[in-house]
């Protein structure tokens, strides 16, 4: 399925589903894909899914803006957001998330990315969420000179499983913070920290390994 819109694409049905689909490109979007049930996906992919949101674009459902059951590819100069407080939800979940570019918003009431594995090349937008800002089951590797948070008291910016999984920080000239933490994984590796890296409690938790390249300041409690 292919699908380019500029109108209005929705559900009103509680579980439903803006776009469905097995694999589904979506090559530009500046309307509106909405599911505003609870339980509503705004575009779901049975496979994988490559998304294009464009500035003024609105992808939102009120468990989870876009879902792939295997890979998702996002380039978003626009607003994705599950919006649901009854649940967990997320902005983008799949088992692979590839972020290729935000230069916009990514938001969920639970968490902004999450999968098994997520990848964020270049994030100069905003990524947020009451729990999480991303979190990864194994590996998150992230580029961010944007802000990537974790909204709760509770929070951590970026999280990756503490029973093995992996936080890869290419670059930070932005903010990582959450109401916890900052980062938290069992291995975290940030290769190149220019700004901000913060959580009440720490900056960065590693349960076994944490390296940090430190070429400005690092914020909070943790290692550093």
């Amino acid at each position: 399925m292919t699908v380019n819109n500029a109108g209005t694409i929705s559900s009103t049905d509680a579980s439903g589903f803006g776009i469905i689909g097995g694999i589904v490109t979506v090559t530009g979007n500046t309307g509106s894909i909405l599911a505003g049930g609870a339980n509503g996906i705004g575009i779901k992919s049975n496979s994988n899914a490559d998304i294009t949101n464009g500035a003024g674009g609105l992808i939102s459902g009120g468990m989870t803006g876009i879902d792939a059951f295997n890979l998702v590819t996002v380039n978003n100069a626009g607003t994705i957001s599950g919006t649901s407080a009854t649940g967990f939800s997320y902005g983008i979940s799949a088992s692979t998330v590839n972020v290729t570019a935000n230069t916009g918003t990514i938001s969920g009431v639970g968490g902004g990315v999450g999968g098994s594995t997520v990848n964020v090349t270049a994030n100069t937008g905003g990524i947020t969420g009451s729990a999480f800002g991303i979190a990864a089951a194994t590996l998150a590797t992230v580029n961010n000179a944007g802000t990537i948070s974790g909204t709760g008291a509770d929070s951590v910016g970026i999280s990756a499983s503490t029973g093995g999984g992996t936080v890869n920080v290419t670059a930070n000239t932005g903010t990582i913070s959450g109401g916890s933490g900052g980062i938290q994984a069992d291995t975290v590796k940030v290769a190149a920290n220019a700004k901000t890296i913060t959580g009440g409690v720490f900056g960065i938790g590693a349960q076994t390994l944490a390296t940090l390249n430190k070429r400005r300041h690092h914020l909070g409690h943790g290692c550093e």
